[in-house]
């Protein structure tokens, strides 16, 4: 795994030499910045061969980061596959219906959870204020949260 970190932190949070805190190190799954601006690029373009070795790495990732894996990215390689697997025809319609099913399931979830808090608000509510945010807060900042 690889470490992820801002401000040249090293063991400890602390920088030789100056006693200031710097952030924390955090490990990932992911090598660098740069793998991980890649496979969301591959996830979301059209190309289905960038799509596929996108989904091979978040594959990888999940095996490195079990259950700590971003939600927002297993939820979205979840879609990823369900539309390959819709436009290789190998899937029987009702076997498609309940991969779909399953990935959208998550997915709203995902959205509806963050939202949740404390107190239970009624999904209905929780829909409004998803429909009526802008599309680049419905999607990007959840792959931004770990």
């Amino acid at each position: 795994m690889a470490c992820h970190q801002s401000g040249g932190a090293r063991e400890g949070g602390l920088t030789a030499g100056n006693p200031k805190h710097t952030m924390p190190r955090s490990v990932v799954a992911w090598q660098s910045k740069a793998e991980w601006d890649q496979v969301m690029v591959g996830l979301y373009c059209g190309d289905f061969q960038a799509q596929r070795d996108a989904l091979d790495r978040v594959s990888a990732w999940k095996s490195r980061y079990g259950h700590r894996m971003p939600l927002a990215v297993e939820c979205t390689a979840d879609l990823i596959r369900c539309k390959i697997l819709d436009a290789s025809g190998g899937l029987k319609s009702h076997e498609l219906v309940l991969t779909y099913g399953l990935a959208l399931v998550r997915f709203v979830n995902l959205i509806t959870e963050r939202k949740q808090k404390i107190v239970i608000v009624p999904l209905r509510r929780l829909a409004t204020e998803v429909q009526s945010a802008p599309v680049s807060l419905k999607l990007y900042p959840l792959w931004g949260s770990k």
